[in-house]
């Protein structure tokens, strides 16, 4: 059953038409590794849980303010999830299928009963579920580091907007094993469903963890496409920290070369705050004319859905929060109210 939850702060109304405001957190929860996307007027979000209904709850809304649940996305039943994942249900992401068809795919960590941690995939008719025909769809087969116990987290879904081609970007999970984190790219088939023969082999290294801040670890991949430029939002450090933050790298096409901003976007580096660790972001257009940047019209501002730790503490509950994102005049992208995560009552990012 469908349950509506009133989980931030909507108020004021500006001259120009009513403005809706946000406080955060937007999930007052713990809710991390949120993954959203934009549906028609729906803002609609998963993130990482999982209890007795599921795998994966899904929250939709129309104002980024009040949240209405939908049900998981994967249930124990229907969704064929119980037939090859045990366990470490991860960073889910709910996407068009590059199909073009109507239907929507949702990718995944998990661990399996062999006890590796790979990618899942699973297919529905809408973007609120339920998913089925879930399976695995990518593996680590490197005999070394599984013997380290790397597997392959994190998948994002990414989609050349001139070709049509998708492309799987994960991350190697080597800090598991004292390795380095490799965010990694692999061409999907026209379905988004499985790799392309070949793609086993046939990878594309993205960025690694190369930079003092990001310490150990880059994950938690998204791409946005702009203008000439692809930009690779992710995070460095541990989620377990305070010092896990949100950083940028820019290229021309999905081979590269990748050209990181240098220090993180989005941090709280070693200042107190009312948050912490922000990271695992999803970067949204917002609703109003959301995807119409076919005539080279782009958004003026962006939503970042990420999770940060309540307090400063790296082993708090991580709630889902947002802030907006600009472009500046060097192409680079910016957060609009600062580098840390807002804690005042601010405005929902406006097309």
């Amino acid at each position: 059953m469908m349950r509506t939850v009133l989980l931030g702060l909507a108020l004021g109304v500006s001259s120009g038409g009513a403005t809706t405001m946000f406080m955060n957190p937007l999930i007052p929860s713990d809710a991390p590794d949120p993954g959203c996307l934009v549906v028609d007027t729906k803002y609609i979000c998963t993130h990482t849980f999982e209890n007795d209904a599921g795998v994966f709850p899904i929250y939709s809304s129309s104002d980024m303010v009040e949240w209405t649940y939908e049900g998981p996305a994967l249930d124990y039943y229907t969704s064929n999830i119980t037939s090859w994942a045990i366990d470490d249900h991860w960073a889910p992401e709910i996407h068009p299928s590059p199909a073009n068809d109507g239907t929507y795919l949702l990718y995944h960590t998990a661990l399996t009963k062999d006890n590796k941690l790979c990618l899942g995939v699973a297919h529905s008719d809408s973007a609120t579920g339920p998913f089925s025909d879930s399976h695995e769809l990518l593996c680590n087969n490197d005999a070394a580091q599984v013997a380290k116990g790397i597997g392959f987290i994190d998948c994002t879904l990414f989609v050349n907007q001139t070709t049509g081609t998708p492309y799987l970007v994960w991350k190697i999970d080597g800090n598991a094993g004292g390795e380095h984190t490799p965010i990694m790219a692999a061409e999907l088939t026209a379905d988004g469903m499985a790799l392309v023969n070949g793609a086993e082999t046939d990878r594309i290294e993205l960025i690694r963890n190369d930079l003092s801040w990001e310490s150990i670890c880059t994950e938690g991949p998204w791409i946005v496409s702009r203008g000439e430029y692809l930009y690779l939002f992710y995070s460095g450090n541990m989620y377990d920290t305070v010092h896990y933050s949100v950083g940028v790298a820019r290229a021309t096409s999905i081979y590269g070369p990748w050209e990181k901003k240098g220090d993180p976007i989005l941090t709280v580096g070693d200042n107190s705050s009312g948050f912490s660790g922000p990271g695992h972001c999803s970067v949204i257009e917002p609703i109003n004319d959301a995807g119409s940047n076919a005539d080279g019209d782009y958004p003026s501002e962006y939503a970042m859905v990420y999770h940060a730790h309540v307090g400063y503490d790296g082993s708090s509950a991580r709630n889902m929060l947002l802030d907006t994102m600009v472009f500046g005049n060097d192409g680079w992208p910016y957060m609009r109210d600062g580098t840390h995560p807002t804690e005042t009552t601010e405005a929902v990012p406006v097309y």
